[in-house]
């Protein structure tokens, strides 16, 4: 991608430091006497947070949740991303706090922030315990790691506090806070104070960031982009998965047979119409194997624009909690993001069985789909993986997570015993 916006969340987006408050409120001694140590830098974020968070007892999680809920936002941010979207400049939302905690806040505004990396919560034993794919030496979320996963030609990275400096160090603008405005003047570096996301709207303005530089519009740039986020959540490992994009009513890119997810570029992409036919290809490239998916997709589904085809555990977890070819989702709040608005939903994703020959899949996709189009905008092959679909890429993603997010909800709920 050409330019994007970093922004932390606790104190930044969020008014007030929300996952200092919740440490100190849930974990009062192990905070009082660790925070210190972290804000003097002589512990480091990857050691320190787990000796306070590992003393909260899983049982409280819902607790944590509920704490976070009347969280204020910093005024000026749906302006800001107004403007950003407007320009086609993804805001991408990265905190040292639990990712959780930073989607129930801001539930309001996910349509238009492109993704949000942090901390993940594992309350399966007694205690809490947190991980990260972004850990590093130092920090628990390494967010100059989760810059440098996107590949931005330039970028903006707005921060508060202690867990931002790292990435302000190397970030080419800075806008900067309370405790990250002191470290950096402390140390002689430039950065633009601000104290709402007006002021951080103005000062992009001045740098020419909404009518200048234009976000790259082929869609090979943003299907990379997205190909190295889902490699990195461990769904498209090795080659697996695959993603496309509509060229036009008639044609559409998508990924070539056998690359690595990890370091796709424009020439790992094949150019396909909806008959199976290929109309452009880089020397050696053909198509992935699951084109014929992509096609049944885009023949029944008018609005659908991006698909993306991921193998995770989860999704291949599920498939033997269908019955008759459906797996009955949990009825949660979430699925109002899905496209469903009943109060107690009883939806039902098609699980169609795997065959070795892809075409096979296809053409029972094919049947189903001409009788009734699924109720969400996705469906499971069994042992296989998950595929979703959207109008843009956005939405596509944002589709894929939820149903991510409702297939760890299955397991977890197996795994504990829960009645879903």
């Amino acid at each position: 991608m050409q330019r994007a916006i970093f922004c932390d969340f606790d104190g930044t987006i969020a008014q007030s430091e929300v996952f200092v408050a919740l440490m100190r409120h849930f974990a009062p001694q192990a905070a009082a006497r660790i925070l210190p140590e972290i804000y003097a830098q002589r512990l480091t974020l990857r050691d320190g947070l787990p000796q306070v968070l590992g003393t909260i007892p899983s049982w409280r999680w819902p607790e944590l949740e509920d704490f976070v809920r009347d969280t204020q936002i910093r005024p000026g941010l749906d302006g800001l991303l107004a403007r950003a979207n407007k320009a086609g400049i993804p805001f991408i939302v990265v905190t040292g706090g639990f990712t959780r905690m930073a989607e129930i806040v801001l539930a309001p505004y996910r349509r238009e922030i492109y993704a949000i990396h942090g901390l993940e919560a594992d309350t399966t034993g007694e205690w809490l315990r947190v991980s990260s794919p972004w850990q590093d030496d130092h920090e628990l979320v390494a967010k100059a790691a989760v810059v440098a996963h996107y590949h931005p030609r330039d970028a903006v990275c707005i921060g508060d506090s202690i867990t931002d400096l790292r990435v302000a160090r190397q970030c080419p603008l800075v806008c900067a806070r309370d405790r990250l405005a002191e470290y950096l003047r402390a140390e002689g570096r430039d950065f633009l104070p601000f104290d709402d996301f007006g002021d951080v709207s103005a000062a992009l303005e001045q740098r020419g960031w909404w009518g200048g530089l234009p976000m790259h519009n082929d869609p090979r740039t943003h299907l990379a982009a997205a190909a190295r986020d889902f490699y990195a959540r461990g769904w498209m490992l090795g080659t697996a998965g695959n993603l496309s994009a509509r060229s036009d009513t008639d044609t559409f890119w998508i990924t070539a047979s056998g690359r690595p997810k990890d370091r796709l570029d424009a020439g790992d992409f094949v150019l396909a119409d909806l008959q199976g036919q290929v109309v452009q290809a880089p020397p050696g490239r053909r198509p992935s194997a699951e084109a014929a998916i992509h096609e049944t997709i885009y023949r029944h589904v008018p609005d659908a624009r991006v698909i993306f085809h991921v193998h995770s555990i989860e999704a291949n977890l599920c498939g033997h909690f269908a019955r008759q070819g459906r797996l009955r989702l949990p009825p949660l709040e979430m699925l109002k993001g899905l496209g469903v608005p009943d109060a107690e939903p009883q939806v039902d994703l098609p699980v169609f069985a795997n065959h070795l020959n892809v075409a096979r899949i296809a053409e029972d996709m094919d049947k189903e789909f001409a009788r009734a189009l699924p109720p969400v905008p996705g469906a499971l092959i069994h042992l296989h993986g998950v595929t979703a679909w959207g109008p843009d890429f956005l939405a596509a993603r944002h589709h894929l997570e939820l149903l991510e997010y409702c297939f760890r909800y299955l397991v977890q709920a197996k795994i504990l015993a829960i009645g879903v």
